[in-house]
């Protein structure tokens, strides 16, 4: 039962199961519509980040190029070089999971975007 007494029905989702590394983006996404639409929000694995200076002071706010008005989302990408989705079991095993074989198959050279920093 609901804290006001009603009964609660589970919504029927009628996709696969997802992940805990991919789950939480729907969560992020869902808490992010809570602030308004030019807030910058930074996303991070805290038990290992150390700000030296604001790390927003350097992105740049606006695209000369864009028409649009919906943001921007940066990704930061691991040392390709260090390593590739192929090369990491960890992610290779998520990936799997979350997406089947031959979707992992066709990203084994990918750099590994870092889950743990997000703007």
């Amino acid at each position: 039962e609901s804290a006001t007494g009603g009964e609660i029905t589970p919504l029927s989702d009628p996709r696969h199961a997802r992940t805990v590394q991919n789950s939480r983006y729907e969560l992020y996404w869902i808490w992010s519509e809570y602030y308004h639409k030019h807030s910058w929000i930074m996303l991070i694995d805290v038990r290992d980040t150390i700000f030296q200076q604001n790390p927003f002071e350097k992105v740049p706010r606006t695209d000369a190029n864009a028409n649009i008005d919906s943001g921007r989302l940066l990704f930061f990408g691991e040392s390709v070089e260090a390593t590739r989705l192929g090369k990491s079991k960890y992610n290779r095993d998520w990936l799997t999971k979350a997406y089947g074989l031959k979707v992992t198959k066709a990203l084994v050279d990918k750099p590994t975007i870092c889950s743990g920093t997000t703007m």
